[in-house]
């Protein structure tokens, strides 16, 4: 019964404006996740001080637009949670990145070995200056960061710790996949980049763990929170009721 408000935009940057194509059509703006958060706030009645938010961008910076600098991501992240607090938010759960070099994307593309390792590195950049930002966010006392490592997770994942039978491949390039949700679950990937429910489940665990650690299970957490992996996500607020004091 959790009401949700999403603003993210497929193919969306961590910055103001970033841009999609299909094949060989034009150009598409979107709204990068600093343009999200500013729409979001500039309407004061949105902001709900008793309300969760989740931020998770930056992939697509480094997989579309061969950022190279993770401080820069980094920075509009951090600016988007301290615009969202000064409007009144409190509550904020931000995810660091995956290694970008172990999607099927970066296989089916061709990759070189040297691409592969470069977009693990700046994973581990990203992750790292993540970190050090929510520290420094958490440091002024007047908001609540948590920082769900996603990318620790995906590498348990890939390292045989989580039950899936295939970590590689996109499950949308095997019709039979495609065609049997059983065969679904043992999938850590959906397509090239976002992952399949039973991956989101496990995200979805993870962070109501984090955020609130007495929680035992959650029937349904993909409702709870749908967290896209790469293109879609910038912001996401997720109301709930504050415990009576």
């Amino acid at each position: 019964g959790i009401t949700e408000t999403s603003l993210g935009f497929v193919g969306a940057l961590s910055n103001e404006i970033g841009g999609i194509q299909f094949g060989n059509s034009p150009l598409i703006p979107v709204p990068g996740t600093l343009a999200q958060v500013n729409s979001f706030v500039a309407n004061p009645a949105l902001v709900d001080p008793d309300a969760l938010y989740v931020i998770w961008a930056g992939a697509n910076d480094y997989i579309f637009t061969q950022q190279t600098n993770p401080l820069e991501p980094v920075g509009n992240l951090t600016k988007a949670v301290t615009s969202l607090s000064q409007a009144g938010a409190k509550d904020f759960l931000v995810v660091n990145l995956p290694d970008l070099g172990n999607l099927p994307f970066a296989a089916v593309q061709g990759a070189s070995p040297e691409v592969i390792a470069g977009l693990n590195a700046l994973s581990n950049g990203h992750n790292q200056a993540l970190e050090a930002a929510v520290a420094g966010l958490n440091s002024t006392g007047n908001i609540k960061v948590n920082l769900l490592d996603a990318g620790g997770l995906f590498k348990d994942a890939l390292a045989g710790n989580l039950g899936f039978n295939n970590v590689t491949d996109a499950c949308t390039r095997d019709p039979i996949c495609v065609a049997n949700p059983e065969v679904q679950k043992g999938y850590l990937f959906w397509d090239e980049v976002h992952p399949t429910t039973t991956t989101g489940r496990i995200l979805a665990d993870s962070a109501l763990a984090l955020i609130k650690p007495d929680t035992v299970s959650v029937p349904e957490p993909a409702v709870v929170m749908s967290l896209i992996f790469v293109g879609g996500l910038g912001l996401h607020q997720l109301k709930r009721n504050r415990p009576a004091a």
